[in-house]
């Protein structure tokens, strides 16, 4: 299987698109950590840790797997609060960095200012 990873800042659209995009490049890249051979779809709802069975060392790979293919940041404030709340499932990954990534017209221009 060969997974084509698109960079954020090429895509086009509305933040929804976006956030969707995300989620399939997210998911496509727990896919290509090889977790189990048993995993053979990643839905949102899934627990990274309790579900998917993730690791420490498998969590910081996946991670920068993410930095290096879909968006480089800092992901420490994810990690802490989703951790600390029991919450480190797939979708509240994908939200985490879409919300990042996604700039609506007015933050630029409050950015400008």
């Amino acid at each position: 299987m060969i997974v084509r990873i698109v960079p954020v800042h090429r895509f086009y659209g509305s933040s929804l698109v976006i956030r969707q995009q995300i989620s399939e490049q997210v998911r496509q890249l727990i896919l290509a950590q090889r977790i189990s051979a048993e995993i053979r779809e990643v839905p949102e709802s899934a627990s990274l840790t309790y579900d998917l069975g993730l690791d420490s060392l498998q969590l910081a790979s996946l991670i920068a797997a993410i930095k290096e293919k879909i968006a480089d940041m800092e992901f420490t404030p994810w990690y802490v609060d989703s951790g600390r709340n029991g919450q480190d499932t797939v979708g509240g990954l994908v939200d985490y960095i879409a919300e990042r990534v996604v700039r609506t017209p007015a933050d630029t221009v409050a950015d400008q200012s």
